[in-house]
Formats: structure tokens, C-alpha cells, sequence
């Protein structure tokens, strides 16, 4: 029957990705219920990446409760497709963590990302393909353990991302946790009064941006004040209060 032809589902999960890409997660929302609809009664579905792109539409709205729920359904889902050890269900315990980590849930946040990375260390850790999946787990704990004050832990885990960046030696296409990492890798200098090492992490996070121009322009703002900030403090022109 034309109602449960698997192509009327698939051209609303796309037509819900083109508004999801337009930056209008509503609409993105209402095609990928239109598409779940149709997949649900369909033998070949494809509701995995539909549970996924509704993941991201919550997330984009900053509903991190339902955006959490559909990335279980999506991880669930991909459970029955994948070996038990799959970077791709890895990713979506991430992905959760992060979900968690938005909600200040620290203590969930930390489970799912203890999981994440146990899985993906299963696989060949020495593929670049997993490099950048690697190293958004450990900028992930870098933020975890920022926001539980745990600097010096912060600090190793940011560390490590920033190898994963070097020993890529591809910097034409650079992930975006790279940026978060020195973003968050500078603001911790910075707090720590260590100016001049502020600042190159800084400007190193600030050339990944032409490549990656989809960063919350908010955090963009606030991190070239901090930069100019900064390299106020570091020529005499401005005098900390302590």
C-alpha cells in the first residue's frame, strides 16, 4: 500500500533534516514524526536515524529530557543492527552522557561515558576513523570533571584530546570538540592567571572556527572577549583587581 511505502517515510525524515540543517528544529520535528509514523508500519523502516534526528531537534531547543529519550531509542534500536561493541553505539552513549552533562546530572553523565569509552577502546583504537570519537569522549570527561571542580583531572583529559588533534596531522578537517577542548582548555588558564598560555590555546581554538561555523555564536562571543581580555592584561593595559 502506497500509506506504508517506505519512501514516504524516508523523504520525511530528509525534508526533516533540511529544516533541522535551516536551524528550525519545530519543523524538522514534524516531518520526523511524519516519518515515524509511516516507519513504524512499514516492514523496512529506518527508524534509527529518525530517532536520532529527533535527538538532535530536542537538543537544538534545549530539551535534554526528551533529547536523552530518543538517543535511548536510537541506541536501543542500533543494538539489533549492531556487534555489542559498535563505535556507533558508542557514540550514542555519548551522546547521552552529554545530554546528562546538560542537565547538571553528573553522576549519569559519568556511567554513560565510563560505558562510551570502554566500548570504543574494544575496537582498533589505532584507526583514525575512531580518533575524533575518541577524542570527543575525553573532552567530554574534560567538561565532566570541570564541572565537578576536579581541575587537574579536567586538565588531563583536555590534554588528551589535544594528542588525538596532533597525531591526527590533518588539520583541514579538524572536529568540532576540538575547539570546545582548547576553549575550555584556555578559560581554565585563565582562571589559573596563566595568561600567555590562555591566549595560544585560545587563538588555536579560533582558527577551527572557519571550518566549523555552526558553534553557538554566543560561546564565540564570550570566548573572543576572553581573548581580548586577556591579552589586555598581558600588555599593562589592564589592572586586575585582587
Amino acid at each position: 500500500k502506497n500509506s506504508i511505502h517506505p519512501d514516504i517515510g524516508l523523504r520525511y525524515h530528509a525534508l526533516g533534516n533540511v529544516y533541522l540543517g535551516l536551524m528550525q528544529p519545530q519543523k524538522a520535528i514534524e516531518y520526523q514524526e511524519k516519518a515515524m509514523e509511516h516507519f513504524k508500519s512499514s516492514p523496512h523502516n529506518n527508524l534509527e536515524p529518525t530517532y536520532q534526528s529527533m535527538a538532535i531537534c530536542f537538543e537544538k531547543q534545549g530539551n535534554f529530557k526528551d533529547c536523552v529519550k530518543y538517543y535511548q531509542m536510537a541506541l536501543e534500536t542500533a543494538r539489533k543492527a549492531y556487534p555489542s561493541c559498535h563505535p556507533k553505539l558508542a557514540d550514542y552513549k555519548r551522546r547521552i552522557a552529554c545530554a546528562y552533562l546538560h542537565q547538571q546530572n553528573l553522576d549519569k553523565a559519568r556511567k554513560y561515558l565510563d560505558e562510551a569509552l570502554a566500548m570504543y577502546k574494544k575496537n582498533d583504537t589505532t584507526d583514525e576513523t575512531l580518533h575524533d570519537q575518541l577524542a570527543r569522549c575525553h573532552a567530554d570527561f574534560g567538561q565532566l570533571f570541570y564541572m565537578k571542580s576536579d581541575i587537574s583531572a579536567a586538565i588531563g583529559q583536555l590534554e588528551t584530546t589535544l594528542q588525538y588533534d596532533v597525531e591526527k596531522n590533518n588539520f583541514e578537517h579538524r572536529d568540532t570538540a576540538y575547539y570546545y577542548c582548547y576553549s575550555l582548555l584556555a578559560q581554565i588558564h585563565g582562571q589559573l592567571l596563566k595568561f600567555p598560555a590562555a591566549i595560544g590555546l585560545m587563538t588555536a581554538a579560533m582558527e577551527i572556527l572557519p571550518e566549523n561555523t555552526h558553534h553557538s555564536e554566543s560561546r564565540v562571543a564570550n570566548d573572543l572577549r576572553l581573548l581580548e581580555y586577556w591579552k589586555q592584561i598581558v600588555q599593562g593595559n589592564v589592572v586586575m583587581l585582587h
